[in-house]
């Protein structure tokens, strides 16, 4: 008998893919990725970094969380970036109008996404901790 779990986790499906870097950089596209293939990416990471004695890295900021319910995925494998998968289905119908806006959308999606995981989005730690207020 076949595993239909493990298999649906290897084809390959479209994602929003969106990089958020240093100093407020975005990057993003159109992705053609399986859920297998993102698992992937963040575990050689994590690997290639343990390999290269930097464990302590790894285990203060890098962090993977996933709702597979809808399939997002976030990769966060430093202090300043982190990389969302997000696939276009109609659970997502709202973030992918948010992928048509340009840059803005992009940090609209981050928001979303965040809040979704239970973390502080930029703008809400930019007013808890009084950010730029005395510029």
């Amino acid at each position: 008998m076949r595993n239909l779990k493990n298999e649906s986790k290897s084809i390959k499906r479209e994602f929003m893919w969106i990089e958020y870097g240093s100093r407020w950089s975005v990057d993003w596209d159109l992705k053609y990725v399986s859920i297998d293939d993102i698992e992937k990416k963040y575990k050689d990471v994590v690997n290639d970094m343990i390999e290269e004695d930097c464990k302590d890295i790894v285990d203060e900021f890098f962090e993977l969380k996933k709702d597979e319910d809808r399939n997002i995925f976030s990769l966060i494998m430093s202090d300043d970036s982190e990389e969302l998968y997000i696939e276009v289905n109609e659970k997502n119908e709202m973030l992918c109008k948010y992928f048509n806006e340009e840059e803005e959308g992009m940090y609209r999606i981050g928001e979303e996404v965040d809040s979704l995981f239970g973390r502080m989005s930029w703008s809400e730690i930019i007013k808890e901790y009084k950010i730029f207020e005395n510029i």
